[in-house]
């Protein structure tokens, strides 16, 4: 597949195994644009613990500063916060374009030999391939209402 970026937007999806380190290697069109406009400096964490959000360490920050408008006594922003916080922890993509997840995460995203790479614009999402095909590509698809939904937000937001 050709290089699918956007101006640095992650697009597309692979499947690669993980060695017994839980090392992954990044597809090649993803690494590039990781170094191109990122660097190698990472942020590696989850929401809920069902698979792996990893982002670009500078859109991480930004990312945190957006938050800056919320009250720090918000109780949806302190949920967010001790979820992300919990899981979360810095990484680098190495010179072959690994990136080592840790145990912990890895258990509890249930992550074993292979991994699906999902790109999701600014960052990419991390899954088991088999829990994510079977919950997510298989038996959860979109519905039409959900496309005319989507669609009829994105039109009021002047897409």
């Amino acid at each position: 597949m050709g290089d699918l970026s956007l101006k640095g937007q992650f697009i597309g999806g692979d499947d690669v195994k993980m060695d017994e380190a839980g090392r992954f290697v990044l597809p090649v069109r993803i690494k590039r644009i990781f170094f191109k406009y990122y660097g190698n400096k990472i942020f590696i964490t989850s929401i809920n613990g069902e698979n792996i959000l990893i982002y670009p360490l500078r859109v991480w920050k930004e990312w945190l500063r957006s938050l800056n408008v919320i009250s720090d006594f918000d109780p949806e922003k302190m949920k967010l916060l001790e979820r992300v916080n919990y899981f979360g922890e810095g990484g680098r993509i190495d010179g072959r374009g690994r990136i080592l997840l840790s145990a912990r995460i890895r258990e509890y995203a249930k992550i074993h030999d292979m991994v699906s790479i999902v790109g999701a614009t600014n960052h990419i999402v991390v899954w088991d391939s088999i829990r994510f095909k079977s919950e997510h590509i298989d038996s959860d698809k979109m519905t039409n209402d959900e496309l005319k939904n989507l669609t009829n937000r994105l039109s009021k937001s002047g897409y």
